[in-house]
């Protein structure tokens, strides 16, 4: 899952950004304009944890759903991209 870890990041990050860019004239969340702001960072910081772990529970789960089904291992990891080994930790 380790080549899935920089995609579900650049998701995140991309995602992240076009909240910011949405909410920009936002009266709630004004703090999100300066870049440089440490509650930014803060922010930046909770929605990107918050979304790469969302997405990878998701992902494992519908891995866990495919194995659960009795699809072969091999071909759980041909589509979900897994090892073998985090297939059979399933």
């Amino acid at each position: 899952m380790k080549i899935l870890d920089s995609e579900i990041y650049q998701l995140a990050k991309k995602s992240l950004q076009e909240f910011i860019e949405e909410n920009k004239d936002s009266e709630e969340l004004k703090y999100l304009s300066d870049p440089n702001s440490e509650i930014r960072y803060c922010f930046e910081q909770g929605y990107l944890r918050g979304f790469v772990e969302g997405w990878k529970k998701g992902y494992l789960e519908a891995a866990q759903n495919m194995k659960r089904n009795n699809i072969p291992v091999e071909e759980i990891c041909s589509i979900m991209g897994l090892t073998k080994d985090e297939v059979e930790k399933l």
